[in-house]
Formats: C-alpha cells, structure tokens, sequence
C-alpha cells in the first residue's frame, strides 16, 4: 500500500527550506503526533481531558516531561500526545516545574499543633498538612492517590505523612506526625516554595 505522506504530515513536520536561528526556549506539548489521531469524547479532546486531570487545579509539581508523562498514562486511546523542545533549551528551563511563573513569593504553611500519629489534630492544622502532602508529586513521597483535604486525620493522611517521611529522611521508624517546629513541616514547605 502506497502512503502518500504529504496528505498525513503537515508542512511544518518535513525539513524546513532553510534554517532559524531560534533564541527562545520553548518546550511544547500537543494533543498527538502527525500521523496520528485525537480522541474526543462527551467531556472534551482526550489530551485536555488528561492534560486537567494530571495538572488537578496546580496541585501537579513536575516538570513538563513529568507532566507529559503522566498525560500518556492517563490516555487510554491510541492517542500519542507529543514532547518537543526547540532552541537552546537548557537544563534550568527544562527542570523547573511545569507553568511555573518565575517572582511568586511563598509564604510558609504554619501549624498550631502536632497532626498525624498521637497528634492534636486540629481541623486547620490537618487540611494545611493535607494540602501540603497534595502539592508533592508522587515521585516525590506525596500520597497517591492525592488526600482529601477534609481536616480529619485518618489512616490515609498518617500512612501519607509516614511515605513523605520516609522518602526525605530515610527514618526506618517514621513516627508519622508533623509537628509545628519539626524537620517533616520545614520539608512539606522547602518542597512546596519551590514550585515558587
């Protein structure tokens, strides 16, 4: 069988008649690649689909690649989303979280009292820590899948504390609290800010 390529690949796909001299860096994510198909269902494209249920509203701390990654994962199409860089992407650009908008300031998370194992578990406290553990990509010791962040400190949110903990500091007995001024709080928010 004969393909006629020019019919399936865009212009823009085939070497280009002369050369650009590109001084951006730019890192690009589409929907599939040249040849291939998009699937569309009731709710939208398969890629934004993907694409909104991996960002999950900004909680997502990857980077780009990260992120296109767990978009192939979440497409269960043949759909083949695509990863391209173009100009002198350098390593900062290509390792910094994925939509990151660079002069954020953070401020860092407080707690009033210990949450997890033999804490006080005061509802703010419990939502701040579950928000915190949220922002942590899986690949990073965060939960998956993500918390509720509904202030009640049960078996998932200590069992999340526990992975956060021994993913950062190796402790053979992780004690699965958080506490105000202790070392698992200043990690969630190191982490956190720097995203920042």
């Amino acid at each position: 069988m004969n393909i006629d390529e020019g019919a399936i690949f865009r212009p823009v796909a085939r070497s280009p008649k002369r050369e650009v001299d590109m001084k951006a860096q730019l890192i690009h994510l589409g929907g599939c690649r040249d040849g291939f198909t998009s699937a569309g269902y009731d709710g939208g494209g398969a890629f934004t689909m993907a694409l909104c249920e991996a960002w999950n509203n900004g909680i997502f701390q990857g980077t780009l690649k990260d992120l296109h990654n767990e978009i192939c994962r979440s497409i269960r199409s043949d759909q083949k989303p695509q990863y391209s860089e173009y100009g002198p992407v350098s390593d900062a650009f290509r390792n910094q979280r994925a939509f990151d908008i660079p002069g954020q300031i953070y401020t860092a998370k407080t707690i009033s009292a210990s949450v997890g194992i033999r804490g006080k578990n005061r509802y703010d406290d419990v939502c701040t820590v579950q928000e915190l553990l949220n922002h942590v990509s899986p690949s990073d010791g965060g939960p998956r899948p993500k918390l509720d962040v509904d202030g009640k400190c049960g078996r998932k949110t200590e069992k999340a504390i526990q992975h956060f903990q021994l993913h950062h500091f190796g402790w053979r007995l992780a004690d699965g609290r958080v506490d105000p001024d202790g070392p698992t709080l200043a990690k969630l928010n190191r982490f956190t800010s720097d995203s920042f």
